[in-house]
């Protein structure tokens, strides 16, 4: 059963609301990672979590397949750092954040039907270099030394 564009419109409206407000609190855990104590950035890291959870879970609703890829990936990059299973190092969270950027990029580009300013597919390969890198050394992850695609306008 399709849903009538009014209804969309009105979920995408409230979604909006929802993705920016999730977006800023993740943004602001994740800029506050690098001041927290052990006890903070656990807390933190719970509150980035749960707010990822709740884009992916509102962005499934209201049909964002390319947000639910990228927040499903930022999701275990951010559980492991939460377990730690891989250290918390500048690179990984200016990759966490650019991520942010992206996703609030591909829902206002979807929005008004526009091609993404950025290359989806450099994203999502990123994303999984980070995440390759952990399943395949979880204990000595240089993370540094992660390569990414170069972005080439």
């Amino acid at each position: 059963m399709a849903l009538d564009e009014a209804l969309i419109k009105q979920l995408l409206v409230v979604f909006e609301v929802e993705l920016v407000e999730q977006i800023q609190l993740m943004t602001t855990g994740i800029l506050a990672l690098e001041k927290a104590g052990n006890e903070d950035a656990k807390k933190n890291l719970e509150d980035i979590l749960r707010a990822a959870h709740t884009i992916k879970g509102a962005a499934r609703g209201v049909g964002q397949k390319d947000i639910v890829e990228v927040v499903h990936r930022l999701e275990s990059i951010v559980s492991a750092l939460a377990k730690g299973v891989i250290q918390q190092t500048r690179t990984v969270l200016d990759l966490l954040l650019d991520a942010l950027d992206r996703i609030q990029d591909i829902f206002f580009s979807q929005l008004n039907n526009q091609n993404y300013l950025f290359d989806f597919n450099e994203l999502l390969i990123n994303l999984d270099a980070c995440l390759n890198n952990i399943e395949a050394d979880p204990v000595g992850l240089d993370v540094e030394s992660i390569e990414t695609v170069d972005s080439q306008s």
